[in-house]
């Protein structure tokens, strides 16, 4: 429950939280995010922020996942500096310990676009800490396998919104 609310407020919609198969890297099919159940609890907390994130700032939208179907490798690219992006750029106040995964990064976008255009280039990337998951795009464009309903553009745009210290009071309750 702690995990999913803590997943809605960094997304700014209801996500909810599920455990993958263990071993798996966590991911997101957009209504939610699946984490790998032998993550240690602030793994668990930075690989939320990186998922929620990517929703939040429209990183897997329909045109980002058919790009990003076609080619593994600016997929992988794309989540390390799409998600170093999204970190950084996420109005939620974040914990220390999520932004640290931030601060190592050698390009600066302003976009998913231009996080895209920049994968899909020749240029060195830095991969993304195995914290951050994976991106699933060819689960992003089919209705998730979970029974939720998609939810409408009204639902969506009810954020879950948690003033700073009350964010600051779930992370640590979560560790």
């Amino acid at each position: 429950m702690r995990l999913a609310l803590l997943a809605s407020a960094l997304a700014g919609r209801r996500i909810d939280v599920a455990f993958a198969d263990a071993g798996t890297p966590s991911w997101t099919d957009r209504l939610t995010v699946f984490l790998d159940p032998d993550l240690a609890p602030r793994e668990q907390i930075q690989a939320i922020a990186v998922q929620s994130g990517l929703l939040r700032a429209g990183s897997l939208d329909p045109v980002i996942a058919a790009a990003l179907a076609r080619h593994f490798e600016v997929t992988a690219r794309y989540l390390a500096i799409e998600g170093r992006r999204v970190l950084l750029a996420n109005d939620v106040p974040l914990p220390t310990a999520v932004l640290a995964l931030a601060r190592t990064l050698d390009h600066e976008t302003d976009s998913p676009a231009a996080s895209l255009a920049l994968a899909e280039g020749r240029g060195p990337v830095e991969l993304a800490p195995s914290v951050f998951g994976q991106i699933r795009p060819r689960d992003l464009r089919q209705p998730p396998s979970t029974g939720h309903p998609v939810r409408s553009d009204q639902e969506a745009s009810e954020c879950v919104a948690l003033p700073p210290r009350e964010l600051n009071e779930l992370v640590s309750d979560v560790l």
